[in-house]
């Protein structure tokens, strides 16, 4: 797997000596993970199906850990 490396602090391109590299193998797989637990529902203009909706599914009062842990499980 392979992807356009981002800059884990501030989310942006990184860019070594003016050039963009790619993320492969673990760096990668964790960078994804980060993008797809990060990103709002909605927040994607090619496709507003995908994350996760906070505010509905993990913010209400009383929802139940083993709820959160399925949502983000499923994320």
């Amino acid at each position: 797997m392979s992807d356009i490396a981002l800059d884990p602090a501030t989310g942006d391109l990184l860019l070594v000596a003016g050039a963009a590299r790619l993320a492969t193998g673990a760096e990668a797989v964790a960078q994804s993970w980060a993008s797809h637990l990060t990103m709002f529902r909605g927040e994607c203009f090619l496709d507003r199906s995908l994350g996760i909706d906070y505010q509905a599914d993990l913010l209400e009062k009383g929802t139940r850990p083993a709820v959160m842990r399925a949502i983000l499980a499923q994320a």
